[in-house]
């Protein structure tokens, strides 16, 4: 369903390249009551914004206009990610979601038997990482279908520079 989405302000500027800022514009999202999360950009004229009750927005045009592919309000987007205006990961309220359409439709994947995902990152279609509400961090190679999970003493050791309390 593609349909404008009246009230709340969104402000989106335009660049005239190398992060110089030439006009600022406010776009009209959402209904007041909702919080917008998340913005995902893929290049520079399709990108994303997510926001509570499943509210999904796509522009085309670099932010002039905003198309509502909202999903089902028990599936609130949190956070965002795209790789490429068809392929993206959603999260919100401990579940993890998988689009191939653009955001048309989703797929919830599960990342059982570890904890729940409150962090998601993917590097391509296929391979991820989840963060989850147990302090794991979990690896795909498979796009989210089957998770193994990761040592936490490497990250440890990267972040802090020695590993074993060393």
């Amino acid at each position: 369903m593609n349909r404008s989405i009246p009230s709340l302000a969104f402000c989106a500027f335009t660049s005239a390249g190398f992060g110089q800022l030439v006009d600022w514009q406010c776009q009209n999202m959402a209904p007041a009551c909702v919080t917008m999360s998340d913005m995902a950009f893929v290049n520079t004229s399709t990108g994303y914004i997510c926001g509570g009750l499943g509210l999904l927005w796509r522009t085309d045009d670099g932010a002039v206009t905003w198309n509502d592919i909202s999903v089902a309000a028990d599936h609130s987007i949190r956070t965002l990610q795209f790789l490429d205006a068809q392929h993206g990961f959603g999260l919100g309220d401990g579940l993890l979601m998988r689009t191939v359409n653009g955001g048309s439709s989703w797929t919830d994947l599960s990342t059982e038997p570890f904890g729940a995902p409150i962090s998601v990152r993917f590097a391509s279609g296929t391979e991820g990482w989840v963060l989850t509400t147990d302090q794991e961090v979990i690896h795909t190679m498979n796009a989210g279908d089957t998770w193994d999970l990761r040592s936490t003493e490497d990250i440890a050791s990267r972040l802090f520079g020695f590993a074993d309390g060393a």
